[in-house]
């Protein structure tokens, strides 16, 4: 299977499963879904938040407040942490098991 054909793959599996998750009534629908996923993964690993946001910020595409507001810090806070390098949040390279 060439590359491109494994990426189509595990993005229709990933379509498939929010649509199962819906259909089997655990949530409203597939935002709902992902916004559930995402707070599962900011709640392992804080730090991919952290990394989000700081990198949106030094892009440009946030404020500073808005920035701080996501984090829950002030904007003095949040000069800080966009001063220093901060740890980066690499994600597991692993693929999710198929079912």
């Amino acid at each position: 299977m060439s590359h491109t054909q494994q990426i189509v793959q595990q993005d229709y599996s990933t379509h498939w499963e929010l649509r199962q998750l819906v259909k089997s009534g655990l949530f409203a629908d597939e935002d709902a879904a992902l916004r559930s996923a995402l707070r599962a993964l900011y709640q392992a690993h804080p730090q991919a938040r952290v990394q989000m946001v700081v990198r949106a910020y030094a892009a440009g595409e946030i404020s500073l407040g808005r920035a701080a507001a996501l984090l829950g810090a002030s904007q003095e806070e949040m000069k800080i942490s966009c001063a220093k390098p901060a740890p980066r949040f690499t994600s597991d390279p692993r693929p999710l098991p198929r079912f």
